[in-house]
């Protein structure tokens, strides 16, 4: 059975259910206000006939409701008289036989409500005192049958209002589950085609979406099938860009190894390329085994606080021996400054970000390192007059093996080239840090990426420390 027709189904005993709680609540109600009305009209009778009785001392009957019979019994149930209605039907019949003997016992009021063939009756059988001496029973009954036709109209009333409005619930509901759930058919016909042709691209169409839950499915649903359709690209182009890389390191290895077998004897360039090319292999191995630590979500940061003024030293010192002798590296202005974080993550960070400026720095080039605070912000720049970056590639600069562009490329000598991975890495360590790398870049004047990170005493802003 369909989710449509259950909801249905649903709406429709629901609706049955508070209608018929309601009608029966209706009837018994009216029930007993009709029922009611009948007593008092009894008693009324009861009370004007036993008025006229002492008052008169008449054994004369008069009732003002030709619907109500009165009769008068003495103490043996003897029938005395009877009021003269041509409406009621038990004319020369006692109307409660057994509620006369009873009073005549107890002396005490009895109504009952009686069927007497076909007949459907109420009565009301009082003691008569007169100066307080008992002299007789007297009886007062009329017919329900009034009574019982207005019920029956009213019973069927309410059942043909119910079955009406039952079956308008139903429809209604029908109708209104079927356009809740037609979104979700889209959804299941989209997730139907993707399974049928691994086409991660496919999409519900934003103008079919409701303003509701619904519509919250279908907006997480493309969403879901954006994130999977870009991991799943980022998967085929990491393996592709992996496969990639390692070829070429794995050639220079395979060509040394094989020219040294048909030589049959030591080659010292060919060892120091092969030594050259496992230590390339083995940094690309660490960098892709950090990568995966930290997408997921194992990456350890250990949050200390850091002088991050003693860091960039270190790394400046660093920095100097990689630049070769043949570029500039200098510090603008240093700043004393703490943030929590992990120093050997931030050191990490700060050398990649170097690294990157002097691969792209062409020779007598200049790097400038600065350290400072500004905006209850911690900020560390690396700046280099090198190409710069076009800006359609600064989106894309901290993708997994992202490559510059030739023109750009071209300063970089074979034995200082990467793989692709430093600014990625550097990216998530910030990340992880509760912080952000900003670029800045002009073509043909140089780059800067500034290191933005929250103050010791500022964790609480607008990012907060993982």
């Amino acid at each position: 059975m369909s989710l449509q027709i259950r909801l249905s189904l649903f709406y429709s005993v629901l609706v049955s259910a508070v209608l018929f709680a309601f009608g029966w609540a209706v009837y018994t109600q009216s029930t007993e206000i009709l029922l009611n009305q009948i007593d008092i009209r009894l008693e009324s009778a009861i009370k004007d006939a036993g008025n006229a009785l002492r008052t008169q001392d008449s054994s004369d009957l008069l009732t003002y409701d030709a619907s109500i019979l009165l009769q008068l019994f003495d103490n043996n149930g003897e029938l005395l008289n009877a009021s003269d209605t041509t409406e009621v039907e038990l004319s020369g019949n006692v109307i409660d036989p057994e509620g006369l003997q009873l009073v005549i016992e107890t002396r005490r009021a009895h109504a009952a409500e009686l069927v007497r063939g076909n007949l459907h009756y109420k009565s009301l059988s009082v003691p008569v005192m007169v100066d307080e001496i008992n002299v007789g029973v007297l009886q007062a009954g009329t017919s329900l049958a009034a009574v019982d036709q207005l019920r029956a109209d009213l019973l069927r009333t309410l059942v043909l209002i119910g079955l009406v409005i039952t079956a308008v619930a139903a429809t209604f509901g029908y109708y209104t589950a079927r356009s809740a759930l037609t979104p979700l058919a889209a959804v299941t016909q989209i997730a139907s085609e993707i399974t049928r042709s691994d086409d991660l691209s496919l999409r519900i169409p934003e103008g079919r979406r409701p303003p509701d839950e619904v519509g919250d499915l279908i907006y997480a649903f493309n969403e879901t099938m954006a994130r999977l359709e870009h991991l799943f690209k980022a998967q085929r182009r990491f393996l592709a860009d992996v496969s990639h890389e390692l070829r070429t390191p794995l050639t220079v290895l395979q060509g040394n190894a094989g020219l040294m077998r048909r030589m049959k004897s030591y080659d010292e360039e060919a060892l120091v390329n092969m030594s050259r090319e496992i230590a390339r292999l083995t940094r690309m191995v660490e960098d892709l085994l950090l990568m995966a630590q930290a997408e997921s979500g194992r990456l350890e940061i250990n949050l200390t606080p850091v002088e991050l003024d003693t860091v960039l030293l270190e790394v400046f010192q660093q920095a100097k021996i990689l630049t070769g002798g043949d570029k500039e590296i200098q510090i603008e202005s240093i700043d004393q400054l703490m943030v929590l974080g992990d120093a050997d993550r931030l050191k990490q960070v700060i050398l990649n970000l170097i690294s990157n400026a002097i691969k792209f720095t062409p020779k007598d080039g200049k790097i400038w390192l600065k350290l400072w605070r500004e905006d209850d912000e911690i900020r560390l720049s690396v700046r280099d007059n090198g190409m710069g970056i076009h800006p359609e590639e600064i989106r894309q600069i901290f993708e997994r093996f992202y490559r510059a562009e030739r023109s750009r490329s071209k300063i970089i000598e074979y034995d200082q080239k990467g793989y692709g991975l430093g600014l990625s890495i550097a990216n998530v360590i910030m990340q992880r840090h509760g912080g952000r790398i900003d670029v800045q870049s002009t073509v043909g004047e140089g780059a800067t990426f500034i290191m933005c990170l929250l103050p010791l005493d500022g964790r609480e802003g607008s990012w907060g420390y993982t």
